[in-house]
């Protein structure tokens, strides 16, 4: 499970960055997600480097951080993950 927007709000007010690292922050469909949440640092393992940044240079900020406002109101996971793909489709490798 990724960080609250209450967590990164949190952190954010005592000038601390948020990092996720491992799969997570690899995953195409939950990218997105961290981005829009504001996480700080993704820390990838290097072979999933150059793909994560390219995916995350074809990513706008306002559009992650909409998508993650409106994840938080689905009920399922599958909901989320047809949402980040009707969203981020084209940003996606």
């Amino acid at each position: 499970m990724g960080p609250s927007p209450e967590l990164v709000t949190a952190a954010h007010r005592h000038n601390r960055h948020v990092s996720v690292c491992g799969d997570a922050a690899a995953d195409p469909l939950v990218t997105p997600l961290l981005i829009g949440l504001g996480c700080d640092i993704l820390s990838v393992a290097p072979a999933a480097l150059d793909e994560v940044r390219a995916r995350i240079r074809r990513l706008r900020h306002d559009t992650c951080a909409s998508l993650a406002a409106i994840a938080l109101t689905r009920e399922t996971p599958e909901e989320v993950w047809r949402l980040v793909e009707q969203c981020c489709l084209p940003s996606l490798p």
